[in-house]
Protein backbone atom coordinates (compact mmCIF):
# COMPACT_ATOMS: atom_id res chain seq x y z
CA UNK A 1 0.00 0.00 0.00
CA UNK A 2 1.71 3.34 -1.10
CA UNK A 3 0.46 7.03 -0.67
CA UNK A 4 1.44 10.39 -1.62
CA UNK A 5 3.58 12.45 1.50
CA UNK A 6 3.14 15.83 -0.02
CA UNK A 7 5.82 18.87 1.89
CA UNK A 8 3.89 21.82 3.23
CA UNK A 9 5.76 24.93 2.89
CA UNK A 10 8.39 26.08 5.07
CA UNK A 11 8.37 22.41 6.61
CA UNK A 12 12.04 21.14 5.46
CA UNK A 13 12.13 18.32 7.75
CA UNK A 14 9.19 16.54 5.29
CA UNK A 15 9.80 15.31 2.19
CA UNK A 16 8.04 14.27 -0.48
CA UNK A 17 8.39 10.66 -1.79
CA UNK A 18 6.29 7.31 -2.32
CA UNK A 19 6.31 5.96 1.08
CA UNK A 20 5.52 2.57 1.93
CA UNK A 21 2.16 2.05 4.59
CA UNK A 22 3.27 -1.14 6.82
CA UNK A 23 0.50 -0.78 9.37
CA UNK A 24 -2.57 0.28 10.47
CA UNK A 25 -3.55 1.21 14.36
CA UNK A 26 -6.47 1.94 15.48
CA UNK A 27 -7.17 1.20 19.58
CA UNK A 28 -6.15 -2.38 20.02
CA UNK A 29 -6.73 -3.67 16.13
CA UNK A 30 -3.65 -3.99 14.12
CA UNK A 31 -3.32 -4.50 10.40
CA UNK A 32 -0.07 -5.62 8.75
CA UNK A 33 0.33 -5.02 5.14
CA UNK A 34 2.79 -6.50 3.08
CA UNK A 35 3.79 -7.34 -0.82
CA UNK A 36 5.45 -10.43 -0.39
CA UNK A 37 4.81 -13.79 1.97
CA UNK A 38 8.17 -13.18 3.35
CA UNK A 39 7.70 -10.11 4.27
CA UNK A 40 4.68 -10.32 6.23
CA UNK A 41 6.32 -13.05 7.83
CA UNK A 42 9.19 -10.62 8.82
CA UNK A 43 6.58 -8.52 10.68
CA UNK A 44 4.70 -11.50 12.24
CA UNK A 45 8.19 -12.24 13.63
CA UNK A 46 9.01 -8.81 14.39
CA UNK A 47 5.83 -8.25 16.55
CA UNK A 48 5.87 -11.70 17.96
CA UNK A 49 9.05 -10.56 19.65
CA UNK A 50 7.93 -7.15 20.81
CA UNK A 51 4.94 -8.65 22.32
CA UNK A 52 7.17 -11.28 24.48
CA UNK A 53 9.62 -8.38 25.62
CA UNK A 54 6.32 -6.21 26.46
CA UNK A 55 4.42 -8.82 28.18
CA UNK A 56 1.67 -8.58 25.63
CA UNK A 57 -0.81 -11.66 24.47
CA UNK A 58 -2.04 -11.90 20.39
CA UNK A 59 -6.02 -13.42 20.18
CA UNK A 60 -4.41 -16.29 17.75
CA UNK A 61 -8.50 -16.56 17.11
CA UNK A 62 -8.84 -13.17 15.73
CA UNK A 63 -5.98 -13.15 13.76
CA UNK A 64 -6.11 -14.03 10.17
CA UNK A 65 -4.47 -13.76 6.56
CA UNK A 66 -5.73 -12.21 3.19
CA UNK A 67 -3.93 -12.26 0.51
CA UNK A 68 -5.79 -9.56 -1.51
CA UNK A 69 -6.50 -10.13 -6.09
CA UNK A 70 -7.83 -9.50 -8.56
CA UNK A 71 -9.92 -12.24 -9.14
CA UNK A 72 -10.91 -12.59 -5.72
CA UNK A 73 -10.41 -16.95 -4.99
CA UNK A 74 -8.60 -17.85 -2.02
CA UNK A 75 -4.54 -18.27 -2.14
CA UNK A 76 -3.46 -20.14 1.03
CA UNK A 77 0.43 -19.35 1.52
CA UNK A 78 2.11 -20.52 5.16
CA UNK A 79 1.94 -17.55 7.84
CA UNK A 80 3.45 -18.16 11.62
CA UNK A 81 3.09 -16.30 14.75
CA UNK A 82 5.54 -18.17 16.09
CA UNK A 83 5.00 -21.53 16.18
CA UNK A 84 1.48 -21.29 15.18
CA UNK A 85 0.23 -21.31 11.72
CA UNK A 86 -2.32 -18.84 10.88
CA UNK A 87 -5.39 -19.36 8.84
CA UNK A 88 -5.83 -17.53 5.85
CA UNK A 89 -9.26 -16.27 4.79
CA UNK A 90 -11.62 -14.64 2.06
CA UNK A 91 -13.81 -12.14 4.21
CA UNK A 92 -12.70 -10.25 7.38
CA UNK A 93 -14.54 -7.11 9.34
CA UNK A 94 -12.07 -4.75 9.56
CA UNK A 95 -13.14 -1.85 12.19
CA UNK A 96 -17.00 -3.14 11.98
CA UNK A 97 -16.28 -3.24 7.49
CA UNK A 98 -16.75 -6.44 5.83
CA UNK A 99 -13.54 -6.73 3.75
CA UNK A 100 -12.99 -9.04 0.68
CA UNK A 101 -9.41 -9.80 -1.58
CA UNK A 102 -10.61 -8.40 -4.27
CA UNK A 103 -11.01 -5.13 -2.86
CA UNK A 104 -14.41 -3.82 -3.69
CA UNK A 105 -16.83 -2.51 -1.52
CA UNK A 106 -19.73 -4.60 -2.86
CA UNK A 107 -19.74 -6.76 0.15
CA UNK A 108 -18.99 -4.64 2.71
CA UNK A 109 -22.24 -2.20 1.57
CA UNK A 110 -24.55 -5.79 1.69
CA UNK A 111 -23.37 -6.62 5.03
CA UNK A 112 -24.43 -3.33 6.35
CA UNK A 113 -27.82 -3.59 4.50
CA UNK A 114 -28.69 -6.52 5.96
CA UNK A 115 -27.41 -5.72 9.21
CA UNK A 116 -29.78 -2.53 8.96
CA UNK A 117 -32.74 -4.73 7.80
CA UNK A 118 -32.72 -7.11 10.73
CA UNK A 119 -32.29 -3.97 12.93
CA UNK A 120 -35.09 -1.96 11.12
CA UNK A 121 -37.35 -5.43 11.37
CA UNK A 122 -37.09 -5.71 14.55
CA UNK A 123 -37.92 -1.99 15.19
CA UNK A 124 -41.17 -1.93 12.79
CA UNK A 125 -42.44 -5.44 14.51
CA UNK A 126 -42.20 -3.60 18.15
CA UNK A 127 -43.97 -0.63 16.97
CA UNK A 128 -46.86 -2.81 15.38
CA UNK A 129 -49.51 0.02 14.76
CA UNK A 130 -47.79 2.55 15.76
CA UNK A 131 -44.82 2.27 12.75
CA UNK A 132 -47.70 4.25 10.49
CA UNK A 133 -49.68 5.84 12.69
CA UNK A 134 -47.13 8.29 14.32
CA UNK A 135 -44.71 8.24 11.20
CA UNK A 136 -42.20 11.32 12.63
CA UNK A 137 -41.70 9.38 15.67
CA UNK A 138 -40.91 6.74 13.03
CA UNK A 139 -38.61 8.68 11.45
CA UNK A 140 -36.51 9.97 13.82
CA UNK A 141 -36.24 6.33 15.37
CA UNK A 142 -35.09 4.97 11.87
CA UNK A 143 -32.54 7.82 11.67
CA UNK A 144 -31.41 6.73 15.42
CA UNK A 145 -31.33 2.86 15.34
CA UNK A 146 -30.87 2.34 11.58
CA UNK A 147 -29.59 4.73 9.46
CA UNK A 148 -26.57 4.51 11.41
CA UNK A 149 -25.61 0.97 10.60
CA UNK A 150 -26.25 2.30 6.72
CA UNK A 151 -23.95 4.92 7.23
CA UNK A 152 -21.26 3.22 9.04
CA UNK A 153 -17.80 3.42 7.45
CA UNK A 154 -19.27 6.29 4.87
CA UNK A 155 -16.60 8.23 5.12
CA UNK A 156 -14.52 5.71 3.75
CA UNK A 157 -16.83 4.35 0.80
CA UNK A 158 -18.16 7.38 0.37
CA UNK A 159 -15.18 7.98 -1.55
CA UNK A 160 -15.54 5.48 -3.86
CA UNK A 161 -18.03 4.79 -6.71
CA UNK A 162 -21.37 2.94 -5.40
CA UNK A 163 -22.71 -0.04 -7.33
CA UNK A 164 -25.45 0.98 -9.53
CA UNK A 165 -27.95 -0.47 -7.82
CA UNK A 166 -27.13 0.66 -4.25
CA UNK A 167 -27.76 -1.29 -1.42
CA UNK A 168 -27.28 1.19 1.12
CA UNK A 169 -30.67 3.55 -0.97
CA UNK A 170 -32.16 0.48 -1.85
CA UNK A 171 -32.50 -0.72 2.38
CA UNK A 172 -33.80 3.47 2.79
CA UNK A 173 -36.62 3.24 0.38
CA UNK A 174 -37.63 0.29 1.43
CA UNK A 175 -38.51 2.02 4.24
CA UNK A 176 -40.00 5.23 3.23
CA UNK A 177 -42.01 3.02 0.98
CA UNK A 178 -43.62 1.05 3.97
CA UNK A 179 -44.16 3.87 6.26
CA UNK A 180 -46.17 5.15 3.56
CA UNK A 181 -47.72 1.92 2.53
CA UNK A 182 -47.16 2.98 -1.18
CA UNK A 183 -46.14 0.21 -3.70
CA UNK A 184 -42.83 -0.83 -4.34
CA UNK A 185 -42.58 0.56 -8.01
CA UNK A 186 -43.90 4.04 -6.92
CA UNK A 187 -41.02 6.50 -8.24
CA UNK A 188 -38.41 6.93 -5.45
CA UNK A 189 -38.72 10.73 -5.99
CA UNK A 190 -42.25 11.27 -5.10
CA UNK A 191 -41.74 9.62 -1.82
CA UNK A 192 -38.76 11.33 -0.91
CA UNK A 193 -41.05 14.72 -1.58
CA UNK A 194 -43.54 12.97 0.20
CA UNK A 195 -41.35 12.48 3.27
CA UNK A 196 -39.62 15.30 3.07
CA UNK A 197 -36.32 13.19 3.23
CA UNK A 198 -32.92 13.65 0.73
CA UNK A 199 -31.25 10.04 -0.48
CA UNK A 200 -28.69 8.76 2.21
CA UNK A 201 -26.17 9.13 0.03
CA UNK A 202 -26.48 12.55 -0.34
CA UNK A 203 -25.77 12.47 3.65
CA UNK A 204 -22.74 10.07 3.66
CA UNK A 205 -21.43 12.70 0.73
CA UNK A 206 -22.02 15.69 3.53
CA UNK A 207 -20.49 13.00 6.58
CA UNK A 208 -17.34 12.54 4.02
Amino acid sequence: MEGNIASPENSPALITQQQKLGCLIWADDLLLLSETEAGLNNMLDTLKLYTLRNGLKINVDKTKVMIFNKTGRHIRRNFHLGKIRLDTTTEYKYLGFKITPYGGIAPGIHDLKNRALKAYHKMKHQMGSSFRTHPIITIKLFKTLIQPILLYASDFWGTLKLPNNNPIENAFMKFCKELLGVQKQTPNVGVLLELGETPLSFIGSKML
